[in-house]
């Protein structure tokens, strides 16, 4: 039997992998910073000085042990293919040519683990989808929306409807549909999408605002379109 998480196990395990990615991320670009200026200091790119100093070209200055120490950390952290050098034993060299490791690097990884989690664990498949809506003192039109949305030709798994603390009938009217109902402070709407992506329970994400009236296929052209393995949909007409 399949496991599932709950909502708030789903949340936890969302969060952890996007701060890792984030950390990730912002270490893989502090050393490529780092490896940008001994490549302007010593006027030569980092493969080239590599090459070099692995085969007793260069000196025993400290410089050449600190930049050496980079790219190694670099090319081990992201499984990158790209150098010239064979002595990385998570790459494959064929005499005369160099052949890029199939490997995946830790933030290809991490991506993969959290796509995991979606699919054998957080209680949906990966052909459903969110929809978040965000809202504010929208209650003239947020129904109209809403009725578009659950008059999909492929369903929304589920609606989330993130509020900025209207002062209208916003929520109320939200709540005459099923929907789940969130609150935000930050006083944007991509701070109320912050929001709704945070607590969404699928893989994917789609999002509407209450003065839009999708078409009836909308969700289903996304699915379609991620299943073409792009990252992202955007798009709307003036009606």
């Amino acid at each position: 039997m399949k496991a599932s998480l709950a909502e708030e196990e789903v949340f936890i395990v969302k969060e952890s992998l996007r701060r890792e990615l984030a950390l990730s991320e912002a270490k893989m670009n502090l050393i490529r910073e780092e490896l940008e200026g001994f490549e302007k200091r010593y006027e030569m790119s980092s493969d080239k000085f590599v090459a070099k100093f692995e085969h007793g070209e260069l000196g025993d200055e400290q410089d050449y042990f600190e930049w050496w120490g980079l790219v190694r950390g670099l090319r081990r952290y992201d499984n990158a293919p790209h150098h010239e050098v064979s002595t990385f034993p998570h790459h494959k060299h064929l005499p005369g040519s160099v052949k890029g490791s199939k490997e995946k690097g830790i933030i290809e990884v991490l991506k993969e683990v959290e796509m995991l989690v979606f699919k054998n664990y957080g209680g949906t498949s990966m052909d459903k989808i969110s929809v978040v809506i965000p809202v504010k003192n929208e209650a003239d039109k947020i129904e109209q929306c809403l009725e578009a949305v659950f008059n999909q030709s492929l369903k929304p798994h589920e609606v989330i409807v993130v509020d900025g603390h209207s002062t209208d009938n916003t929520v109320e009217n939200a709540r005459k549909f099923q929907v789940k109902v969130l609150y935000e402070d930050y006083r944007t709407r991509s701070g109320a999408c912050q929001i709704g992506v945070e607590r969404a329970k699928c893989y994917f994400v789609a999002f509407t605002y209450a003065d839009c009236i999708p078409d009836k296929s909308w969700l289903e052209n996304i699915i379609e379109v991620f299943n073409e393995r792009y990252i992202g949909v955007g798009g709307f007409e003036w009606v």
